[in-house]
């Protein structure tokens, strides 16, 4: 699994944790997202 990807299933599993994220890395994943579709 390449390391953006392994980024991206942490912190998804963080989020449904119900963990609080710092809005850097949500931030870092919505960019992600855009990029991908």
């Amino acid at each position: 699994m390449a390391p953006e990807q392994r980024h991206d299933v942490n912190v998804r599993l963080l989020v449904t944790q119900g963990k609080k994220v710092r809005k850097r890395i949500l931030r870092e994943v919505a960019r992600s997202f855009d990029k991908k579709s």
